[in-house]
This record gives C-alpha cells, sequence and structure tokens, in this order.
C-alpha cells in the first residue's frame, strides 16, 4: 500500500489506488493500440486457425488469429473463392474479430463481428454476405459491394465516451 494507507485508513486508500491503476492500464493500451496501428499489416503475428467451408464447397471463410493482449484473442475473417484461390473480401483492419460465421446457404454466409478494444456501441454487428455478388448487408441496412463493407462497418459503431 502506498503510503499513508495503512490500519483503518486501508479501506479509504483502496479506490484511490484502484483510480490510479486504472489509469495506468488505460496508457498502457493506448500505448500499445498506438503501436498496433503503426505497424504494417505484414507484421502482425497472425496465424491461420480455420477455413469454414460453404454447403457447396466453392467459398470459405478463412480465419486467422492473434493474441491482442494476454490471452485475449482477435479472430480475423476472409473470404475465398475456393475455384479461383481468390480472396474475395479481407478487413484492412486486423482488429475486427468474428465471434460466429454461420453459412445460410452455398454463397451465404452471416457473421457476427466486434472490433477490438469494443470501445464503441454497439459492441457487436450483424453482416450478412452475398459471395457470389460479392455484396453485404449490414445489420438490417442496404446493400454494398464488399470493397465498402469495412467503411460501413465503422460507420455503423458509436465511439463510447471516455470515463473521466
Amino acid at each position: 500500500m502506498p503510503n499513508g494507507c495503512f490500519g483503518s485508513k486501508a479501506d479509504s486508500c483502496k479506490g484511490q489506488q484502484f483510480y490510479g491503476f486504472a489509469i495506468h492500464c488505460r496508457l498502457i493500451a493506448a500505448a500499445y493500440l498506438q503501436t498496433l496501428n503503426n505497424l504494417p499489416q505484414e507484421l502482425w503475428q497472425m496465424e491461420e486457425m480455420e477455413k469454414i467451408i460453404a454447403p457447396g464447397g466453392r467459398f470459405a471463410v478463412k480465419v486467422a488469429a492473434w493474441e491482442a493482449r494476454n490471452s485475449q484473442w482477435v479472430y480475423v475473417p476472409s473470404l475465398l473463392d475456393r475455384q479461383t484461390q481468390a480472396v474475395i473480401f479481407a478487413f484492412a483492419d486486423p482488429r475486427w474479430s468474428m465471434d460466429q460465421a454461420t453459412w445460410r446457404s452455398h454463397a451465404t454466409v452471416h457473421f457476427v463481428l466486434r472490433k477490438f478494444p469494443g470501445d464503441h456501441h454497439p459492441a457487436t454487428l450483424e453482416l450478412l454476405v452475398n459471395c457470389a455478388n460479392q455484396t453485404a448487408v449490414v445489420v438490417a441496412g442496404t446493400e454494398h459491394k464488399l470493397a465498402e463493407i469495412e467503411q460501413v462497418l465503422e460507420a455503423a459503431f458509436e465511439k463510447k465516451p471516455s470515463a473521466s
């Protein structure tokens, strides 16, 4: 305990210690994210975890993972056309994480996504992708080309206010 926090005063100092610790953690997290944001994508240590193949076999969700914090993993999805071996969609920002992917048909996949570090509302977004048409719908919105979808997802988030 810091000076002055002994005996009966210890309980009254716990809040101050926690507040100082919380500020320290926020500063470390901010510095860590700044470091990550400045790294080229090739330097992120990602390893392929699995492929989730569509019922028809033509398309697949490829999942790569990286450790954002101690034991906190980010699962970054991308979409592949297995016939042409082309990547039809991949996030430019590797902080997008897939909570769930469910194939609804031979070419349509439903994603539940979040973005690390989670400082936004809502916590997750739903994305319905038509791989054959290379289009997607965020939540229950309008259809967009896959090339535009990352910006559309970003716009769907509302930044949480900073705790003071």
